[in-house]
């Protein structure tokens, strides 16, 4: 320990180590949980889009379907 310190600023700094260590944990937790928060939304917004496609599709094959019964 160097000169200057006392047993009290030893523990004093031992417990911010693990307070700062505690607080990355966490961050990185949340991180994670964020990431997958995102990538379960894209992936939500990725099947809504299909079925809006398949939709699209539907109502242009009936479109299609309706011009050759009219011709």
């Amino acid at each position: 320990m160097p000169i200057g310190f006392s047993i009290e600023d030893k523990k004093t700094l031992d417990n911010l180590s693990r307070s700062i260590e505690n607080v990355d944990d966490k961050i990185e937790n949340l991180n994670e949980q964020l990431n997958l928060n995102v990538s379960n939304k894209i992936s939500d917004q990725n099947k809504t889009f299909k079925n809006h496609l398949s939709e699209i599709d539907d109502i242009k094959s009936e479109i299609n379907s309706m011009e050759k019964k009219h011709y």
